[in-house]
């Protein structure tokens, strides 16, 4: 697996979780169809038109469906095993240390497996990143952060000293 670029931004797609709010036990999250697409191919192909080429998926629960769904998508797509499921920040931390691992010490956009999110959010908050230099960025609505949030790699150090109870939104807020 290649190395991703120092200069780029890296997605840390989160799916290892159970989704269990989703009633069908047998088919994870990340690989329902909209269109007759996986919802993680949707999502990989529009960052990777935003310019963010690497894709680190976590994945845990029913990862072979995870990483069957996610290898239809052209685009650089390496994974990081999550073997118990303990929440966001559990799971970023898993992919932050795998990134570590690759020698990458770049930027991370932390992305929500179920979601495909609007290119014009992930574009904007990309220009915006790169343009203020801030630790971390988030798009709101009404005053409210959502996703994604844009890591600067200074926070991942901090990340990985985290304890197994911080989530990420605990994490970020500090």
């Amino acid at each position: 697996m290649p190395k991703p670029k120092s200069n780029s931004i890296v997605s840390v797609i989160l799916a290892a979780g159970k989704g269990t709010r989703m009633s069908m036990p047998h088919l994870h999250k990340v690989c329902y169809q909209i269109g007759g697409r996986p919802v993680i191919v949707r999502s990989i192909e529009a960052l990777n038109r935003c310019g963010v080429s690497s894709h680190c998926v976590v994945i845990g629960e029913l990862m072979e469906q995870v990483v069957k769904a996610s290898s239809q998508a052209e685009a650089q797509v390496f994974y990081a095993y999550q073997p118990e499921q303990h929440g966001t920040g559990h799971a970023t931390r898993c992919a932050t240390n795998t990134l570590k691992a690759m020698g990458y010490a770049g930027d991370v956009l932390l992305m929500p497996g179920d979601k495909v999110i609007d290119e014009a959010v992930i574009e904007r908050l990309i220009d915006t990143y790169r343009e203020s230099h801030p630790g971390v960025i988030h798009p709101t609505c009404c005053g409210r952060r959502g996703h994604p949030p844009l890591l600067s790699a200074r926070y991942r150090t901090g990340l990985l000293d985290a304890g197994n109870d911080d989530n990420l939104r605990s994490f970020l807020e500090r």
